[in-house]
């Protein structure tokens, strides 16, 4: 069975805090003896396929370079500001041939824009930085959380818009989320016409067609349709795809795909 490792790594480092207020000191982020080739070698070494990190979590702080923030590595005294944890990270991965994941939260209890329209545009240009300088990236974590940020006002999220986004920027990104097309859900891939998803070297393309009614008391149920499959053999595999398991049926044949609520 493979796994990953999921790091969380920043400012609650050092404050010894699950949820950063968003009001630390920049320079209290400080990882003197930072050593992302040291997380690398250690995840190889235990048989770790990959590594997620937390880019930014509840407080705002960003461990790379962002633009669209003051409150990220650059302002902080570790490296006079230069320093770039997700380049660090991203490179030592490369190194030991390890996965790269990102979670980033939209929940920024620092951003001045967070809770207004603006905010969103914000979150996704943050994405388009994070995947374009450290992709190719294997996941990539949204968290649902949604606190008042530093002006007391809660985030609209523009769900729809950060999907589209995330598709065009990185389609075979498998990306967590409380949305997807089963709502208020945990764990759900993006499907559409066309989309390719690998396991364990069964490859096949999947057409997304509806979903039946979900509550708290009942399963899902997702209808897809197989087009084409790399592995004509294993037509009938149990597979999971990203922690949902489905049924391959032959080409041609509508598919039920039961989803445990998470």
């Amino acid at each position: 069975m493979e796994f990953y490792l999921f790091t969380h790594f920043g400012p609650n480092t050092f404050t010894d805090l699950e949820w950063g207020k968003g009001t630390e000191p920049e320079d209290m982020f400080n990882p003197t003896q930072l050593d992302c080739n040291q997380w690398c070698r250690i995840a190889k070494a235990a048989g770790a396929k990959g590594i997620i990190i937390t880019a930014k979590h509840h407080d705002g702080f960003c461990l790379w370079p962002s633009k669209y923030s003051t409150h990220t590595v650059a302002q902080s005294k570790w490296k006079n500001g230069k320093g770039d944890v997700l380049k660090e990270l991203s490179d030592a991965c490369k190194k030991y041939n390890l996965k790269l994941g990102i979670y980033l939260s939209p929940w920024d209890r620092n951003h001045p824009k967070y809770g207004t329209d603006e905010y969103n545009e914000v979150f996704i240009n943050m994405m388009k930085e994070v995947v374009s300088r450290y992709g190719p990236l294997f996941e990539f974590w949204w968290d649902g959380a949604n606190g008042e940020g530093p002006n007391g006002k809660k985030q609209v999220y523009d769900w729809r818009k950060f999907e589209e986004t995330m598709r065009k920027i990185a389609p075979n990104t498998v990306v967590f989320s409380d949305i997807g097309h089963f709502k208020g859900w945990g764990i759900i891939a993006f499907f559409q016409v066309g989309d390719t998803i690998a396991h364990r070297g069964l490859y096949v393309q999947v057409r997304f067609h509806e979903c039946g009614p979900v509550s708290s008391s009942s399963n899902a149920y997702c209808f897809i349709q197989l087009i084409t499959c790399g592995r004509p053999s294993l037509f009938t595999r149990l597979v999971k795809i990203n922690g949902c398991p489905l049924r391959i049926l032959p080409a041609s044949r509508s598919i039920t795909s039961r989803l445990a609520p998470t």
